[in-house]
């Protein structure tokens, strides 16, 4: 995912963010699950609009946004991550 977030180039194109969001899960090690989900689905468009909020953040302010990403990746939590956001702008 962090490739997915390390550039700003998918903003416009939500279908090949979420295959490359679900390509990656797929390819974590332990994966039992061998097909696509409905909540797999969603959760990819969902973290789609986060990574939307967070190129803008990322661009407007010039801030490394390393530790927004983190909180993302340690808690999987999308709601966390952007209280992180909020806190790291204001």
């Amino acid at each position: 995912m962090s490739g997915v977030f390390g550039s700003s180039a998918l903003m416009n194109n939500k279908q090949e963010f979420v295959n490359r969001v679900i390509a990656k899960w797929y390819c974590h090690m332990g994966n039992t699950i061998p097909c696509e989900t409905y909540a797999h689905l969603e959760q990819a468009e969902l973290l789609h609009d986060f990574y939307l909020t967070y190129q803008e953040a990322r661009a407007s302010t010039g801030k490394n946004l390393g530790r927004v990403l983190h909180r993302l990746y340690v808690t999987g939590s999308i709601k966390e991550a952007e209280k992180t956001l909020k806190e790291m702008l204001h």
